[in-house]
């Protein structure tokens, strides 16, 4: 479990919402650079 004064911090928050982002977004613009055709199979 996480403590609750760390679950309560905007940082943690914050590296949980980038790293999220991270996840989605870079097999996304890996995808593009590499000029895929289907990206929903990429981010799956």
């Amino acid at each position: 479990m996480i403590p609750a004064a760390v679950a309560d911090g905007w940082l943690f928050w914050l590296a949980i919402i980038d790293g999220l982002a991270a996840v989605c977004i870079l097999p996304t613009v890996i995808g593009i650079a590499r000029q895929v055709e289907c990206l929903g199979l990429v981010i799956a």
